[in-house]
C-alpha cells in the first residue's frame, strides 16, 4: 500500500513513500476525469448518462459530484493506464483492479461515484450497477489513502455549508446526498457501505454542532438510526432524526418547515424533526 501520514501523526514518511502518495492521488484524479468524459462525451457512457436523466439527476449534479461511467469491458481501464505510462506494478497496488487479476477492472459497467477527502483528494470510488449480476453498490475496499469508518461521501462539497449552519445532515446512500444537494440542501453527507460510526461523528464534530440523521425508514434503516443516535452521543454531538417520508397534506397548516422537491421521486415531501425513537429516549438527545 501507500502510506499517508495522517493529521496529528508524527511519523514523517520518507520522500519516496510521500511520492508515491502523490502518484496515486493523481491517478485517482485523472481516472475519475476519463470516466467522467466517458459519461458526458461517449457513446459507450450513453446508457450510464441516460439512467442518471431519468433518475432526474441534473447535469449541474452530474459535474458537482463528478459522476462518471466505468465500461463494461473488463480490461479497458488497465489497456488505457498502460498507454499512458503507467507501470504494471503501480497499477495493481491503486486498488483500482481485481486483487486475483491486477488487469481485471474492479468496476465495470457501473455509473461511478467518486469519494473525496475533506481536501478535495479523490480517495476511492463507489459504483451503482447498471445491468447484470452482482451487487447494487460496490465500493472500494480500505487502503492507506482510504478509511471507510473515517470518511464521508460529498465530505469536501458539503463542509462550506456545515461550518455556515453548524449542522449536517446523514443520508443513507449517494443518490440520497445527490437528491440533496440539487434541492439545494448541500450540508448533506452519506458514510459509505457501513453504519455511521463514532470516527466519522468525530470528524463532522470539527464544523457541526448538531447531527440530523435521514435514514430509510425500513427495519434496517431504523436500526441504522438506532446505531447513528449512540454514536452521536458517544461524540457528544446532539442530533435529530428527520422523516423522510411524510407527504405534504400532512403537514400542519401553520408548519414552518420547508417543502423540499425531491428531484428523484415524482412526488414532494418535507422533512420533520421527530421525537426520539422510544427504545432511545434514554439517551436524552433531543
Amino acid at each position: 500500500g501507500v502510506p499517508i501520514i495522517r493529521e496529528g501523526s508524527d511519523a514523517i514518511p520518507d520522500d519516496g513513500q510521500a511520492k508515491k502518495a502523490d502518484e496515486m492521488f493523481e491517478l485517482y484524479r485523472r481516472v475519475a476525469g476519463s470516466l467522467h468524459h466517458i459519461l458526458l462525451e461517449t457513446d459507450m457512457g450513453k446508457f450510464a448518462k441516460d439512467y442518471l436523466i431519468k433518475r432526474n439527476v441534473s447535469m449541474e449534479m452530474i459535474n458537482r459530484f463528478n459522476l462518471g461511467y466505468a465500461p463494461a469491458d473488463r480490461f479497458w481501464l488497465f489497456k488505457f493506464l498502460i498507454k499512458k505510462g503507467y507501470s504494471e506494478q503501480f497499477l495493481a497496488e491503486s486498488g483500482l483492479f481485481q486483487k486475483n487479476n491486477s488487469q481485471v477492472s474492479f468496476f465495470m459497467h457501473r455509473v461511478i461515484f467518486p469519494i473525496s477527502d475533506k481536501q478535495g483528494r479523490i480517495t476511492a470510488f463507489g459504483g451503482r450497477i447498471l445491468s447484470g449480476d452482482g451487487p447494487k453498490y460496490l465500493n472500494s475496499g480500505g487502503s492507506d489513502m482510504y478509511k471507510k469508518r473515517e470518511t464521508l461521501f460529498a465530505i469536501y462539497l458539503a463542509i462550506p455549508e456545515i461550518r455556515k449552519t453548524k449542522e449536517v445532515i446523514i443520508a443513507e446512500g449517494y443518490m440520497d446526498v445527490i437528491a440533496l444537494h440539487q434541492a439545494g440542501i448541500t450540508n448533506a453527507v452519506a458514510p459509505l457501505g457501513t453504519a455511521f460510526t463514532e470516527e466519522q461523528a468525530k470528524l463532522l464534530s470539527r464544523w457541526a454542532n448538531k447531527i440530523n440523521i435521514l435514514f430509510d425508514t425500513d427495519e434496517a434503516g431504523q436500526k441504522a438510526t438506532e446505531k447513528a443516535i449512540i454514536c452521536c452521543r458517544k461524540s457528544g454531538l446532539p442530533c435529530a432524526v428527520l422523516n423522510p417520508t411524510a407527504r405534504i397534506n400532512q403537514a400542519p397548516a401553520n408548519s414552518t418547515v420547508p417543502i423540499l422537491k425531491d428531484p428523484f421521486l415524482p412526488h414532494a415531501f418535507w422533512t420533520q424533526v421527530l421525537p426520539a425513537p422510544a427504545q432511545c429516549i434514554f439517551l436524552s438527545l433531543f
